[in-house]
């Protein structure tokens, strides 16, 4: 197997690692909360509540970090959200040179 090979096997397993990971604080740590609060009954509803809206956050939360952590994904939000034109106009400066013979002097 060549040292390319393995660079992009390391990338893309910490990349699922960093998805799973997503994953994990975002439902199972407040599911895990919320079930032994009521498993426990002991009952902070603040607590409760903030658990429930993160689990609600979800989708939104997981979307955003898999753009955020895949390098083509993030090219392609990157490329959709500033149009070429727009990245462009810094790079795209017209240069008038001018070029004199020494024929004519």
């Amino acid at each position: 197997m060549s040292q390319a090979t393995r660079n992009l096997q390391k990338k893309f397993f910490l990349t699922a690692w960093l998805q799973i990971l997503t994953h994990l604080a975002v439902i199972v740590i407040p599911m895990g909360y919320t079930f032994f609060s009521f498993l426990l009954r002991y009952r902070n509803q603040i607590l409760v509540n903030l658990s429930t809206i993160i689990i609600t956050l979800h989708g939104i939360i997981t979307s955003i970090s898999s753009i955020a952590i895949n390098r083509p994904f993030r090219n392609h939000v990157k490329s959709w959200l500033c149009p070429k034109r727009l990245r462009n106009r810094r790079s795209s400066t017209n240069l008038n040179v001018l070029t004199v013979s020494s024929s004519w002097f």
